[in-house]
């Protein structure tokens, strides 16, 4: 085997080694415990567009009887729903603030917009 052959399937194994890693962290970087996709995005059509950085409140509500958390843009509009595997996290008889890290209407709706929950303890 020629040197150059060997070196490139040592630098390939070294690759996939590096992606397999960061394929594994992946996840836990894209999906702390207090973030999430806003769900329902495409039930609620608002009038203005949200950016990253901008401020969205977290409200407690009630919908088809079930207790959950609506997610209200800063000009009052209503995006969509904290998603029901995220509820117990958050609590649920409190308002929360939250801040979009992804806001793209070319998305998907149910890839939209991203938040993170900064302060779950504001009344």
């Amino acid at each position: 085997m020629s040197d150059t052959s060997v070196l490139r399937r040592s630098f390939l194994k070294h690759v996939a080694i590096a992606v397999a890693a960061y394929g594994a962290t992946w996840p836990s970087f894209l999906h702390p415990r207090r973030a999430f996709y806003v769900a329902g995005v495409r039930y609620h059509p608002t009038r203005h567009t949200l950016a990253a950085a901008e401020r969205v409140s977290i409200v407690p509500e009630t919908f088809r009887g079930e207790a959950c958390l609506a997610v209200y843009s800063p000009a009052g509009e209503k995006l969509g729903y904290v998603p029901r595997e995220k509820l117990d996290v958050f609590p649920l008889d409190r308002t929360s603030t939250g801040e979009v890290v992804l806001a793209d209407a070319h998305l998907p709706p149910w890839r939209r917009y991203y938040v993170k929950v900064e302060d779950s303890r504001v009344s």
